[in-house]
C-alpha cells in the first residue's frame, strides 16, 4: 500500500480516539532498537529511536556523529544513590 493511500492515525485532534490496536503497535515497534542492542562504528551508523538509559547509550555511539537528543531529565536525581555527594547543575 503507498503512503498516500494510508490513513493517518490522528486526523483530527478533537475525536476520540479508541486506542492503537495491534496493527498499529507493530507498525511502530520495530523502529524502536534497545540501547542494549546497539553496536554502532563510525562505518556504520543507523538512525532510530533507542530506549534504555541515556548515558548508556550514549557511551556506544562514536564521538561527533549526534545530531539531536531528545530526553526527559530524571523526576528525583537527589535520591538516586550514584548521584549521592555530587554536584547537580
Amino acid at each position: 500500500m503507498s503512503i498516500e493511500k494510508k490513513k493517518p492515525l490522528f486526523a483530527d485532534p478533537l475525536e476520540i480516539s479508541t486506542g492503537l490496536s495491534i496493527d498499529d503497535l507493530n507498525k511502530y515497534l520495530p523502529a524502536i532498537h534497545k540501547v542494549a542492542d546497539l553496536k554502532m562504528t563510525s562505518d556504520k551508523m543507523r538512525d532510530g529511536v533507542f530506549l534504555g538509559l541515556g548515558l548508556n547509550g550514549l557511551k556506544k555511539i562514536p564521538n561527533n556523529t549526534i545530531d539531536l537528543i531528545v530526553a526527559s531529565p530524571p523526576e528525583s536525581p537527589k535520591h538516586e544513590p550514584e548521584g549521592k555527594g555530587k554536584i547537580m547543575t
